[in-house]
């Protein structure tokens, strides 16, 4: 009788302790879900303990089991983080014992991306024993948006700067070339480029000034003119042309810039006074984007080199 009884007691306080668990669940969950930032419990194995209705809406796919690493919720990927672009947080939170602040690119069900500042504070037991992190995650792609823009602003300021240097400072033709090129090319970042000017006589476009281009592509353009080429296109067509990747095809044949190690491209038209008198042409070794604000700054580019090169003429 006795130990019935024990029993008894024994299971009702095991229920007791289970719903009082429940409820403490419940209540830490409702609290979470209170959160508009998405939120995540993580243990270390990667696995989401808990994670809030921000995170369900935003990140979680259709249908996809909540029993998931938080690398496959908010990256969609199969690895857990690491790198310069993508720096665990669990990793260093688990070196260091305390919190740190990351930015990442997370990605929503939809597939957009989103950047976002996350911070991991460590989670410990009564003993001191690192358990995993509590992972909240802000949205600043805005604030991204801004920053890039800014940057890119000022890269397109140091670049017309740099332009107006090197056309005031020199009225021989080609050192004016040569100089506009060399500082425009390393301001932008791009990995070569050319300037080629239409022959008064015969307006066919020549070879005027190159840097950071493969001698056999120089040699070849130099034998065979540029007629066909990309450059030639841009003078013809009069605007500017972009292509990002030219893996992908372009207009024109562009074999020998692949060939070459050149996998983007972008031109302008050098105008003086509504005339074409030639082309400014960038190569870069890597696909990369091109944007209008890309497009606006080599136009503005190519006017300038056209003004100098009429005054030098």
């Amino acid at each position: 009788m006795f130990w019935e009884k024990a029993g008894e007691e024994m299971l009702r306080r095991t229920l007791e302790v289970e719903m009082e668990w429940e409820a403490a669940r419940e209540l830490l969950q409702a609290a979470l879900d209170g959160v508009n930032e998405p939120i995540m419990v993580i243990g270390l194995d990667y696995q989401v303990k808990l994670m809030n209705r921000a995170v369900r809406e935003n990140y979680l796919r259709a249908g996809a089991s909540e029993s998931l690493c938080c690398y496959q919720v908010s990256h969609h990927r199969d690895t857990p983080c690491d790198g310069k672009e993508h720096p665990c947080p669990l990793a260093q939170v688990r070196e260091s014992l305390h919190s740190v602040t990351v930015v990442h690119e997370h990605y929503r069900q939809d597939g957009e991306k989103r950047f976002v500042e996350i911070i991991a504070s460590p989670l410990f037991e009564k003993d001191g024993i690192l358990t995993g992190i509590i992972e909240s995650a802000c949205d600043i792609t805005e604030r991204k948006r801004a920053e890039e823009y800014l940057q890119l602003r000022n890269l397109e300021l140091a670049a017309l700067n740099a332009l107006a240097q090197a056309l005031a400072g020199s009225l021989e033709l080609q050192d004016l070339l040569d100089e506009a090129l060399s500082r425009t090319v390393h301001t932008l970042g791009f990995a070569g480029g050319l300037v080629s000017l239409a022959d008064e006589r015969t307006g066919d476009l020549m070879l005027s000034s190159y840097t950071g281009l493969p001698l056999s592509l120089i040699e070849h353009l130099e034998a065979q003119s540029l007629s066909g080429t990309l450059c030639d296109f841009v003078y013809r067509e009069r605007r500017p042309l972009g292509l990002e990747d030219l893996r992908q095809g372009a207009l024109v044949d562009v074999h020998g810039l692949l060939k070459a190690g050149l996998q983007s491209y972008v031109g302008a038209p050098i105008i003086y006074k509504e005339r074409v008198l030639g082309t400014f042409c960038l190569f870069d070794t890597a696909p990369r984007p091109i944007s209008e604000s890309d497009y606006a700054l080599l136009t503005a580019i190519g006017q300038q080199i056209g003004v100098a090169v009429e005054n030098a003429r």
